[in-house]
């Protein structure tokens, strides 16, 4: 399900709410950051609208990296060089075997 978030939580509570939903344990996870999530979600790790991501617009990339490294040091899978000095959006997704990881 497409989870594109506008809300009054902060960026990192949000997130945190989203992993909490579906059991909480970070090493489930996987968080990047990307310029067009959508096709970083699909065509880079395989995940489609009926498996469970979120995806929120931060106020710049030093945020978005901050974020990404917030859940990194969590247990979160992924690695801190994705995007570029434009990427400003935190992606998670709840890894599955059908997911790349």
């Amino acid at each position: 399900m497409n989870r594109r978030v506008i809300n009054n939580l902060p960026p990192i509570g949000t997130l945190e709410r989203f992993i909490q939903n579906r059991g909480g344990n970070c090493n489930q996870f996987y968080v990047g950051i990307a310029k067009d999530p959508e096709s970083r979600l699909k065509d880079g790790h395989g995940v489609y609208n009926d498996d469970e991501f979120i995806y929120i617009d931060v106020e710049n990339n030093a945020a978005a990296r901050m974020i990404e490294k917030y859940f990194l040091d969590r247990g979160c899978d992924g690695g801190p060089s994705g995007g570029d000095e434009q990427t400003k959006t935190v992606y998670i997704y709840l890894k599955n075997p059908d997911t790349d990881p």
